[in-house]
């Protein structure tokens, strides 16, 4: 019986002040969450880092690996006449003839797709007579498509190749 007092009256004095007390005042004027914060675009880069990832996955008896996880790589080859631009999404690349005969020998080769979320891709070998460059990033306004240009600026068709990365 005596503990039971005992119990009653500390939370009778401990708890029920707790509970009793008003809540605190709200704070006055402008707090944290109403100052704006810069978009992404607005601010600088800094630095840019690029990673390596090493997944694994152990479905059955036996590890499944795969280095660079998340990585991929395309290989182009085609003819050019003029200019083309290419959009590549997920796996697979589109060419679309701006200027000049249209030619559809081109051959994409896939290391994995280019995934639906934001990366920068990079080409790390060209050839041909003419420009090859990166005309769009993926990004979710585009609907993570890469698009990459070639202007051919010589009369006739000629041959491309290039490799994208990211």
């Amino acid at each position: 019986m005596f503990y039971r007092v005992v119990v009653l009256l500390f939370f009778g004095l401990l708890v029920i002040p707790l509970v009793a007390s008003p809540p605190p005042a709200a704070p006055q004027g402008p707090s944290a969450y109403e100052h704006s914060l810069p978009t992404p675009n607005e601010l600088p880069v800094v630095a840019e880092y690029h990673y390596r990832l090493s997944g694994s996955a152990r479905p059955f008896l036996f590890w499944i690996t795969r280095d660079n996880v998340g990585s991929g790589r395309m290989t182009w080859r085609g003819r050019v006449d003029d200019d083309v631009r290419i959009k590549i999404r997920g796996g697979s690349a589109d060419v679309e003839t701006i200027g000049g005969s249209p030619y559809y020998d081109a051959q994409p080769n896939f290391s994995n797709s280019l995934p639906n979320r934001r990366v920068t891709v990079r080409l790390t070998e060209k050839r041909g007579r003419g420009d090859i460059f990166i005309e769009q990033q993926p990004t979710r306004e585009n609907d993570f498509t890469a698009i990459v240009r070639i202007k051919d600026p010589k009369g006739g068709a000629s041959d491309y190749a290039f490799t994208l990365e990211w």
